[in-house]
């Protein structure tokens, strides 16, 4: 059986989704928290009858506004892995607008065969940009996820979806 480790990376985002439920907050995880999480899962789970894989749930805001905990997480997660014997897998959700970052980029093309992303893409542009804005700009974001899911499926990510939220509008 594989288990789920759950990670909140930040309360933060670049977007301003008007049915988002988080509440938004320029609020981030630590670096050395998010780390001894991940030690004392994997600590607790060793050598446990019954759990196998190990899969670390990365939820944010948006994940990739912290490319720094990102990668001090897969790399605990991995050096932890290896040394318990465990496969492991990275799950990410992500509203894909951030993957013109050379940071975000290495993360990708380091980890993509470990990698299960969903991107958050509501329907048509129309649609997708009358609810997810960005911050600054006030613009819609419909194209740069759409790029960034393109660029995601260029790297063969292992496993690649789209998450959409469903309202009476978008519907």
């Amino acid at each position: 059986m594989d288990v789920t480790y759950q990670i909140v990376t930040n309360l933060s985002c670049n977007l301003d989704c008007d049915y988002c439920y988080e509440r938004k907050f320029p609020r981030n995880n630590r670096v050395e928290d998010v780390v001894d999480f991940i030690h004392a899962c994997f600590d607790r789970d060793k050598g446990k009858p019954g759990v196998d894989g190990a899969i670390i749930d990365i939820i944010g805001g948006e994940p990739f506004l912290q490319p720094k905990l990102l990668i001090a997480a897969f790399e605990t997660a991995e050096e932890l892995a290896a040394r318990d014997n465990r496969p492991y897998m990275f799950s990410i959700s992500t509203n894909g607008t951030l993957f013109d970052k050379p940071l975000n980029r290495s993360i990708i093309e380091r980890w993509y065969k470990r990698l299960s992303i969903g991107v958050s893409i509501d329907g048509l542009p129309e649609t997708h940009d009358k609810h997810r804005i960005f911050t600054t700009s006030r613009k819609g974001s419909y194209e740069k996820a759409l790029e960034g899911y393109h660029y995601l499926k260029s790297m063969k990510i292992n496993d690649l979806g789209i998450k959409a939220t469903f309202t009476h509008d978008t519907l």
